[in-house]
């Protein structure tokens, strides 16, 4: 995740959509961290759990974060949300490239073609991920390549960052699209935690963001198992 951070910034200082004359302070990628962690910590106390171990489903909370280190060329409102969230997107796919080609995952991807999905989020247990990690073919070898094996909060970080750059690859995988809509603001909690992957109409794997606990974008989470 530290990797993730510090790409969001690089991409920042590139980026178009923002002020370069004002330029990205190195303070970014620590604000941005250290939001990282608060939930993450959050987390931890939450479950029960010793080990504070951010994740993918984190990233949501850095928003407010980014937003007040950075300036932007727009003025149009709702716009400047929408540049961080590409930032973010931009920032896994260019870490994830860089420890995985997606033949690696050709077992994973195989399992979910099966029609297998699985909910992943901020406030699920780390000893999910690990029974999950099991499940799945070629997953528990993933998370041993990024030295999480054995680790239930790394494994559980290990898991999320492999499945949401599977979903991020998407197009190389399937020429798909994205299904669901934005995140919503990071203040709405229970509305962004919970993450479906899954096969659906050769979009491979689709992420869908629940808006509801109730699975309210066409899938029903009591269904996967």
């Amino acid at each position: 995740m530290k990797e993730v951070v510090a790409e969001i910034t690089r991409l920042a200082r590139r980026s178009p959509d923002v002020n370069q004359r004002s330029g990205v302070s190195v303070r970014a990628s620590i604000a941005d961290y250290e939001s990282l962690l608060a939930n993450a910590f959050r987390r931890a106390i939450r479950l029960n759990e010793t080990d504070v171990v951010p994740r993918i489903s984190d990233l949501p909370y850095v928003i407010p974060s980014i937003s007040g280190k950075l300036e932007f060329e727009t003025v149009e409102e709702g716009r400047e949300e929408q540049i961080i969230e590409k930032l973010i997107q931009g920032a896994v796919v260019a870490v994830f490239n860089r420890h995985f080609a997606l033949s690696d995952l050709e077992p994973v991807v195989a399992r979910f073609k099966e029609g297998f999905a699985v909910e992943v989020g901020d406030g699920l247990p780390s000893a999910d991920y690990m029974r999950l990690a099991r499940r799945v073919d070629g997953l528990g070898a993933a998370v041993d390549k990024l030295e999480g094996a054995g680790h239930p909060g790394l494994t559980a970080a290990a898991v999320e960052f492999v499945l949401e750059g599977l979903h991020l690859n998407k197009d190389k995988l399937a020429g798909g699209c994205s299904t669901g809509g934005r995140p919503q603001d990071a203040s709405q909690r229970e509305d962004i935690t919970l993450r479906v992957y899954g096969y659906q109409e050769n979009r491979l794997p689709p992420r869908i963001e629940i808006r509801g606990l109730d699975g309210s974008c066409g899938f029903q989470p009591a269904e996967f198992n």
